[in-house]
């Protein structure tokens, strides 16, 4: 996943918590991948790029239990809010209802992935590992 990053010194690891039990097994000999404090929480590191976890990931075993990416290649748009007020529903109340209204949207800046120059292997900014 290292390897296919296009940009690993700025991507970031993120992985489902149920990930977390299996990489604090990692044997000894893997020290210099995976690092962590165990007198601190996380997040660790792996391979010197920071570790976060989201529980929007799959679980442990499934394609995309763990990702590398590079938010940066990555935009988000949002629209200009919208705010309403009335009174018309809590008139007896005396009170005002706002309503505030703002739609989002996002995605990658580069969408494609972009075959490596000797040919082993493609790269992204966004490395999901299969199950």
């Amino acid at each position: 996943m290292y390897a296919r990053q296009m940009s690993p010194q700025t991507a970031i690891w993120v992985c489902h918590p149920s990930v977390l039990p299996a990489l604090l097994q990692l044997s000894a000999s893997n020290v210099i991948a995976w690092n962590r404090d165990v007198a601190t929480a996380p997040p660790a590191t792996i391979y010197g790029r920071p570790l976060f976890t989201s529980p929007a990931l799959g679980v442990l075993g499934s394609a995309g239990d763990i990702i590398f990416c590079d938010f940066s290649m990555y935009a988000l748009a949002l629209s200009d809010p919208e705010l309403d007020a009335t009174a018309a529903e809590s008139f007896s109340d005396g009170m005002i209802t706002y309503r505030l209204i703002s739609l989002c949207d996002g995605r990658p800046l580069v969408d494609a992935v972009v075959p490596s120059p000797v040919g082993t292997y493609d790269r992204s900014y966004y490395v999901v590992l299969d199950a």
